[in-house]
């Protein structure tokens, strides 16, 4: 006698067969993004914003030029709230931006130069990723996990938070230290128009 059988009930046995298999293999699950972007905010210290002060860091920003690239060195000052003082070394001079919440202003050659509006949104911008760590949680939806990457050495894992200042932020964070070790954005490039930019800094260091 011929007996027939409905596969569609052999189905979830063969579903749960599949899991064991991938466990025996030792598929690791992805890590979670926004662990890592809690561990980075806590090294850095914005885990404890009633304790919070004034911080500084070296930075050199690596920018597209043609078929090649030019290194900025610069420094940037962050003093709370909202004052954002950023030193670049240009091929014009040293040049110093400033944004203090509202307004925007550049000084060169010890001059001042006040920026128009559309200026300080993008100054904005930038105080927004610069305080990345430190100001209102992001949306926890908001954080996803890349890929890990080797940076000199040594581990990084990439998340990403899909709106900073407008626009999506990565972050390199070591492994091991938890130190945010490279910023990756889309952002205004020197003679016009918009291009990533990669970001490496020093530790933070507290401001007097």
């Amino acid at each position: 006698m011929l007996l027939h059988t409905n596969p569609m009930r052999y189905l979830p046995v063969a579903l749960a067969a599949v899991a064991l298999i991938a466990a025996d293999f030792g598929l690791a699950a992805e890590p979670d993004a926004w662990s890592i972007y809690l561990a980075a905010r806590e090294q850095a210290g914005g885990a404890k914003p009633g304790q919070l002060v004034d911080y500084s860091y070296d930075v050199v920003t690596t920018l597209p030029a043609g078929e090649s690239h030019i290194d900025v060195q610069g420094s940037v000052v962050v003093i709370l709230p909202d004052l954002i003082r950023q030193e670049l070394q240009t091929p014009q001079g040293l040049t110093q931006l400033f944004f203090d919440g509202s307004s925007a202003w550049q000084v060169l050659g010890g001059k001042r130069r006040d920026l128009p509006n559309e200026a300080a949104a993008l100054q904005r911008a930038e105080l927004e990723r610069r305080h990345i760590l430190y100001g209102a949680l992001p949306a926890k939806e908001l954080v996803r996990y890349r890929r890990e990457e080797q940076l000199d050495g040594r581990i990084a894992d990439v998340i990403e938070i899909i709106d900073v200042g407008g626009a999506p932020l990565r972050l390199y964070v070591d492994r091991q230290s938890k130190d945010v070790v490279k910023h990756v954005y889309v952002g205004d490039i020197p003679g016009g128009g918009m291009a990533q930019v990669e970001e490496t800094q020093s530790e933070f260091v507290e401001v007097n």
